[in-house]
């Protein structure tokens, strides 16, 4: 009780004198030099010398001064060292350890150059392993703070003292010391954390979690995010007994704890990917509906980087373990996407306007969308890798990396990576500002390092190149009649009813409203879902107040290969569910006027983008082009088809011209078109100054197309 009496104003100093330590060394300096600068020029006008004299030398003043004083301080340091080993009185290496902490926090890297860093730490786990001494223990474990906050190097060496600095938090006999060895652990987390996981700290942290201040939760769950980075399957079961923990501070409503355990989460979710056994425990135990809850909350309790992070964590989920998209499913997860992205949960499509948020943000809500329903087929018309020629047009893969503490190379996610190549093809800015996982951080591009923004922690980067066909040869194809999502929702067909009547006007919304090509995909992507997986009924009731048939026109008409394809593929979706209504609304709006343009034409494979690309091609690079050698069944089966439908509707459709000699007139059509589109292009940009090099960039360009006239834009 004495001790812990004793030391409780000390405890208080701790956590203020750990965040305004930088502030007063800096101050503390400035006084210093500004004091001796008097005195040396009092020292020159006394001697006759001209004052403005110490502005030639003001340059070097600063370092002579932290030379001067980083020797004073080295011989300062041994003496309070030897203090401190006096085994015999306990006062004098209690004093001595008080001194050395007060001269580390008032250091940094050019006052303390050459501080016996190596021997200082070991005697310094000596006295904090003096457990009937709560003062020497405190006063130990703070100067280890100290020592790590002026001098990052020394996290190596002080990385002896975490089993130690666990047990004080294990066995807690003074609240002081506990706090202080959590401070003293979350600056070792940054670059030992899986060194602190492997010898039980994440639980030692989070074992008397409640009974703390929150500025010391924090740096718990601090310490947590950095120990669930990167583990390994073996070390699964060190975690497992947190995340009972950890999911209930999600409903906590201080900003910085609930980020910090979002960040524990979707590390994990990072970590164990390929392991959905894993992934379905991780989420047994509540984290689904805490974080939906978490996301309707208004006004946000996470930041926009936070956000993005928990959609891109509940999307691999629902990839990865299939079953968890069911649950969200049934845990009303469209009405919450839907409220996210029109502010209301009403089921009226009239006047939908869109809440304003950023294209990062629309796009992982939109990815989450996709997931939770089952992926399509891959035959048929859904063949896309036969259709477009990915492999064969896609140039080798640019992934960038990054180097983790033990020497292995971790890559960045699409997004980062394809931010990073930008700006290295472009050569514009030698610095990028990326934000991963809620952390934020530089790549210097010129000295190829990443600098945490938080931490000052520098990491080597680089830039390889990957052939692709390696990569998509190991996906296995998806079989949709095995996929849980499926299953579940032939046993329960409300689900997909509540699905289509919650999103699909909503994504069609935003295919029409978002400009950038990947959003767009994306959506087009779940609005096929969509489509394809809903009854004939629904289909019927949701598409009576969308004019669909006259938006796949225009549709088709497009130069962006991926909105053609997808709109063909919806074609075939809805006359095959609805013939009797689209076979006429398909003639009508222009659907087989563009299909019959498109019957029986050999698909040319574009020329690729060549040599100067714009930074936004290079980011948001063209769709692939179709490939010339796909099969009979692909889009010219399809065009023959759905105009065979049409023309069995109408009797206004004649066969003859399909069957005689189609292969040739087709291709001399297309050749016209091309022919007479490049020249335009040529008089075009001729016109502004530009070579005929820039002509397959202007042409693979995706073309806007105009917005329905019963849409309403903001």
């Amino acid at each position: 009780g004495s001790g812990e009496g004793s030391s409780s104003g000390a405890g208080a100093g701790a956590t203020g004198g750990a965040a305004s330590g930088d502030d007063l060394r800096e101050k503390m300096l400035d006084a210093f030099t500004s004091e001796e600068n008097k005195r040396f020029q009092a020292m020159l006008e006394a001697r006759g010398l001209p004052p403005h004299l110490l502005g030639s030398l003001g340059s070097k003043m600063h370092y002579i001064f932290h030379k001067s004083m980083s020797s004073s301080n080295n011989s300062r340091a041994q003496q309070l060292l030897s203090g401190m080993e006096q085994g015999g009185d306990e006062s004098v290496q209690l004093q001595s350890c008080i001194e050395l902490g007060q001269l580390l926090v008032m250091g940094n890297e050019d006052t303390l150059g050459g501080f016996p860093v190596k021997q200082a730490v070991p005697v310094l786990i000596t006295l904090l392993s003096m457990e009937h001494n709560f003062d020497m223990m405190l006063n130990s474990c703070r100067a280890l703070t100290y020592m790590m906050e002026a001098l990052p190097r020394s996290t190596t060496a002080v990385a002896a003292a975490i089993p130690l600095l666990i047990e004080r938090l294990q066995v807690i006999q003074c609240m002081d010391v506990a706090e202080q060895a959590l401070s003293a652990l979350e600056l070792l987390s940054r670059r030992q954390g899986k060194a602190i996981l492997q010898v039980g700290g994440l639980n030692a942290c989070l074992l008397y979690l409640d009974f703390f201040s929150i500025a010391t939760q924090r740096c718990a769950l601090s310490v947590a995010a950095n120990c669930c980075q990167s583990v390994m399957e073996d070390d699964f079961p060190l975690v497992s007994s947190a995340i009972p923990i950890l999911t209930n501070k999600l409903a906590h409503q201080d900003k910085r704890s609930v980020e910090s355990c979002c960040l524990c989460f979707s590390r994990l979710t990072d970590s164990f990917i390929n392991h959905p056994a894993i992934l379905k425990e991780i989420a047994s135990e509540g984290l689904l509906t805490n974080i939906q809850q978490l996301l309707l909350l208004s006004p946000p309790l996470i930041t926009p980087n936070t956000f993005v992070m928990v959609l891109r964590m509940l999307s691999s989920l629902c990839a990865s373990c299939p079953e968890l998209a069911v649950e969200m499913l049934n845990n009303n997860m469209p009405e919450t996407l839907r409220y996210l992205l029109v502010g209301s949960e009403q089921l009226n499509s009239d006047n939908l306007e869109l809440v304003a948020r950023s294209p990062t943000e629309v796009y992982e809500l939109v990815s989450l969308t996709g997931e939770l329903m089952p992926p399509l087929p891959n035959d048929g018309i859904f063949d896309v890798e036969e259709i477009i020629a990915f492999k064969k047009n896609m140039p080798s893969a640019i992934q960038w990396q990054w180097q983790e503490n033990d020497g292995s190379w971790k890559p960045y996610g699409k997004i980062e990576n394809r931010m990073i190549e930008a700006n290295y093809a472009a050569a514009q800015e030698e610095e990028v500002s990326i934000a991963v996982m809620g952390t934020s951080y530089v790549v210097d591009l010129g000295a190829m390092q990443q600098i945490n923004e938080e931490s000052g922690t520098m990491r080597a980067v680089r830039r390889l190149t990957i052939d692709p066909s390696k990569v998509d040869s190991k996906k296995s194809k998806v079989k949709p009649v095995d996929d849980p999502r499926t299953l579940a929702l032939i046993a329960n067909p409300g689900l997909a009813t509540t699905f289509i009547q919650s999103l699909f006007a909503v994504l069609y919304e935003v295919f029409n409203s978002m400009a950038g090509p990947v959003v767009r995909h994306k959506c087009l992507k779940a609005l096929l879902q969509t489509l394809y997986y809903s009854n004939p009924k629904d289909l019927m009731s949701i598409l009576q107040e969308i004019a669909v048939s006259s938006h796949l026109a225009t549709m088709l008409t497009s130069q962006d290969y991926r909105v053609v394809v997808g709109a063909m593929q919806m074609a075939d979706i809805l006359i095959n569910k609805l013939p009797d209504t689209f076979s006429l609304y398909f003639h009508r709006e222009g659907v087989i006027h563009q299909m019959r343009a498109l019957k029986d034409v050999p698909l040319k494979v574009l020329a690729t983008p060549k040599k100067e690309e714009t930074p936004r091609q290079r980011l948001f690079p063209p769709s692939p082009a179709l490939s010339s050698s796909s099969p009979a069944t692909g889009l010219t089966g399809l065009a023959a088809g759905l105009t065979g439908l049409s023309s069995s509707a109408s009797a206004t459709t004649t066969s003859a011209d399909a069957s005689s000699s189609p292969q040739s007139s087709a291709r001399k059509r297309l050749s016209d078109i091309l022919r007479k589109g490049r020249r335009q292009l040529r008089r075009s940009l001729n016109r502004g100054g530009r070579s005929e090099d820039d002509l397959p960039q202007a042409r693979t360009t995706p073309l806007q197309s105009p917005p329905p006239s019963f849409l309403h834009f903001p």
